[in-house]
């Protein structure tokens, strides 16, 4: 025995595999919360925060308030930036107020677009010092992209997924000095997929009433909510092989 929970070990396991391969970017999605969550063991360089709502209230609290604070615990030492879908204001007042008293440079999104939250965070040894987090206007530019692309996963919570990915995506392009562009881009989020959940696997127009999704949800429902780590990693996994 280890004395480590089951995602605990998955997370140690995954940080070995990652650490072993040759990774250009890592992308960890909280198994719960932020607070105690395992992935906070590991160094972030950019923390992502996903629409805020009541969850797991059993452990994270019966607020959204409440709940954010527990999540917004993964702004932490080591973290040089955060981006945030747009909020409820509870969830956002608590988000932008941990992360100005941490000095991490936070873009909040706003709807159908995003603006930059003040913050203090010193230049790092790559020059990036977004006082703001506000983007080069070559780089702000692109956020648009997300709002009108076509989305290769389905509903219309993954509108604001991919806004959110793209504004991770861009602020990551700007820290590090990676190239992108409009049409690379709207591939990423075409191209973004999540096998099962939500799959379009096939559409048969001969055939009426012929199902045209496959999911793993035992009660038949269509499409499920899906998690903004694994949009994020499908599309950011297409930029980078599209920057090549």
């Amino acid at each position: 025995r280890c004395g480590l929970t089951y995602f605990e070990l998955l997370t140690v396991m995954a940080a070995l595999a990652y650490q072993s391969s040759d990774c250009q970017l890592v992308i960890l999605e909280a198994g719960l919360g932020g607070r105690y969550d395992a992935t906070t063991a590991i160094h972030a360089d950019l923390a992502v925060f996903a629409p805020i709502g009541l969850d797991h209230v059993n452990v994270l609290g019966s607020t959204v308030e409440a709940i954010a604070d527990d999540k917004s615990d993964v702004l932490r030492e080591g973290v040089a930036a955060a981006v945030s879908a747009p909020q409820p204001e509870d969830a956002r007042a608590v988000i932008a107020a941990k992360a100005a008293a941490k000095g991490i440079p936070l873009l909040m999104g706003t709807a159908g677009n995003a603006a930059a939250s003040a913050s203090t965070a010193p230049e790092d040894s790559n020059g990036f010092h977004p006082s703001a987090l506000s983007l080069p206007a070559e780089l702000a530019a692109l956020a648009s992209v997300a709002h009108t692309a076509e989305l290769g996963l389905h509903g219309p919570h993954q509108r604001v997924n991919a806004e959110t990915a793209v504004n991770a995506w861009l602020v990551l392009c700007h820290r590090y000095g990676w190239n992108t562009d409009a049409k690379t881009i709207a591939r990423g989020l075409a191209d973004a997929f999540m096998p099962v959940s939500g799959e379009v696997v096939a559409v048969n127009t001969e055939l009426e009433g012929a199902p045209e999704l496959v999911n793993s949800d035992p009660y038949g429902i269509a499409i499920t909510y899906t998690g903004y780590a694994l949009l994020a990693l499908s599309f950011i996994a297409i930029m980078l092989r599209n920057s090549q």
